[in-house]
């Protein structure tokens, strides 16, 4: 019997929430004057409305016609040269002798402080160093010449760089150095 109590008590108690829940719901039905709220919600409607302006039409855009000066190519040799009189006759604005003088390799103008060997290799048999020189990697191979006081690089090994240069001592006579580069280890 004490089963039996215990589930009509449940069922009871599911009828009131259930009638309880009923009644919630027809109070919520229940049509009630919401003036007061339809005019604030008609004010913010108003006051968040986007302001738009018309678009523009987009501007087509019309690419410039290139046309060659004088016929020439823009990266042909010809360029570089400044006809004289006749058009036969073209001089080179640069010689070859002038550029040589003009800019020096970067490994002949660098003094030899601010280089570092940072390896070696061997490439078609034939021994290759690679300088770094101002955060640049240059490869150096055995006759080529470095520093400002025109040194011949005399041999290259897995450890090392040999170069001899023909400097002036202090009583102004002509002697030859010899320079060796150790294999530098970088970060």
């Amino acid at each position: 019997m004490k089963t039996y109590s215990w589930m009509v008590a449940l069922r009871m108690l599911w009828t009131r929430v259930g009638g309880l829940a009923f009644l919630v719901v027809l109070i919520g039905c229940v049509e009630v004057d919401h003036e007061d709220l339809e005019i604030w919600m008609e004010k913010e409607r108003v006051r968040h409305t986007p302001k738009l302006s018309t678009a523009h039409p987009p501007v087509v855009y019309q690419a410039p016609v290139f046309t060659l000066p004088q016929g020439i190519e823009p990266f042909s040799r010809q360029r570089l040269m400044l006809p004289s009189d006749s058009t036969e006759n073209v001089i080179p604005l640069i010689t070859s002798q002038q550029a040589s003088v003009q800019a020096a390799p970067p490994l002949e103008a660098a003094p030899l402080s601010g280089m570092r060997l940072v390896g070696s290799v061997f490439r078609d048999g034939q021994p290759m160093a690679l300088l770094r020189v101002n955060g640049l990697l240059y490869p150096v191979r055995i006759g080529d010449r470095l520093g400002q006081d025109q040194g011949r690089v005399s041999a290259i090994s897995l450890s090392g760089l040999v170069l001899r240069e023909v400097a002036m001592d202090a009583e102004g006579q002509s002697k030859e150095r010899v320079i060796r580069f150790a294999v530098v280890s970088e970060p």
